[in-house]
């Protein structure tokens, strides 16, 4: 029985360490085509839509993502207002366009 729980536990951490080198690696993956994207000019700098959303709803930056949507760039700004509520707001990382805003 003490071989069978010794077997799984070195079975499980190795799968542990396999998750966590996967998920290292996605985040550099990401990391690097957004760096690419914003040097060959083809999305605008994050600090300009969090600025912007911060205006729209003043508050706290609780997250900011870089997604594919519909064949475009789109971020998505999370804001925490100082009203109590939660909110997303929608840019297209290119052009600047105001997508969408949802509030909670």
């Amino acid at each position: 029985m003490a071989f069978l729980f010794r077997a799984w536990m070195r079975w499980s951490l190795g799968a542990v360490l396999v998750g966590l080198l996967t998920t290292l690696n996605s985040a550099i993956a990401d990391h690097d085509v957004v760096y690419r994207l914003r040097h060959e000019g083809k999305i605008l700098p994050l600090s300009e839509f969090i600025s912007r959303a911060q205006a729209i709803h003043p508050g706290e930056l609780l997250e900011a993502e870089l997604e594919q949507r519909r064949g475009r760039h789109v971020y998505e700004i999370e804001i925490a207002g100082e009203d109590g509520r939660f909110y997303e707001i929608y840019f297209d990382a290119a052009t600047g366009e105001l997508l969408n805003r949802v509030g909670e």
